[in-house]
């Protein structure tokens, strides 16, 4: 049964590089930038993922960032 997958976040600890600059409006985003090295914490199924980069951990959208394989 995957009903599960659709609602809860995937927990993972992979690593992604930023593809462009993205400038945080809220108090749960984080400010990257084109070639910042970010550790993905969550995938949300929204499109934004949790993360952390230089000791912050917030939002960013997933479509700004290239996953490391």
């Amino acid at each position: 049964d995957d009903s599960d997958w659709d609602d809860e976040p995937v927990k993972c600890t992979n690593k992604c590089m930023a593809k462009f600059d993205f400038k945080s409006t809220r108090d749960d985003e984080i400010t990257i930038q084109a070639g910042d090295e970010i550790e993905i914490l969550e995938k949300r199924h929204d499109g934004w993922w949790r993360g952390k980069l230089n000791d912050k951990i917030g939002l960013f959208p997933s479509t700004y960032v290239n996953e490391a394989t």
